[in-house]
């Protein structure tokens, strides 16, 4: 009898799925029958980005790439700009001037600037540790 019960249960679940698929897709063909499918819009062309505004002027370092001299770094001018501050970033690691970093200058710079963060840490560590030794000086002192 149980077996009879699970044929009769898949034949059922089966009809079940075929009703569902069936109404699914008449919502469908009933949408593409009301109408003609209406194209998607299309994105607008990609837009250039507009100038930072900058009410107080640019900073002096910024004024030598206002080559339009409206006040503001248009795109062209904010490209320029970055590139000269990648290319005076990697100017004391460029050993052969070439205005690229290799794999041996990479490596130094790499090395110089880990030996600057651990020294960084190591300061900030020392004045927080300084700090918190303030500051339970000074609970001591209240009690």
């Amino acid at each position: 009898m149980s077996g009879r019960n699970t044929t009769i249960d898949q034949r059922f679940m089966k009809n079940i799925a075929v009703v569902l698929l069936m109404v699914g897709l008449s919502g469908f063909v009933a949408e593409a029958a009301e109408g003609e499918a209406k194209p998607k819009p299309q994105s607008p062309p990609a837009a250039q980005p507009k100038p930072l505004p900058n009410p107080a002027g640019l900073p002096e370092g910024l004024k030598q790439f206002d080559t339009n001299g409206d006040g503001k770094l248009d795109p062209q001018e904010r490209v320029a700009a970055n590139k000269a501050r990648r290319l005076e970033a990697i100017k004391p690691y460029d050993k052969n001037g070439d205005g690229k970093l290799d794999a041996d200058e990479a490596k130094a710079r790499n090395e110089t600037l880990q030996k600057e963060r651990e020294k960084a840490k190591a300061k900030y560590e020392a004045e927080r540790a300084k700090a918190q030794q303030q500051q339970e000086k000074k609970k001591e002192e209240k009690k």
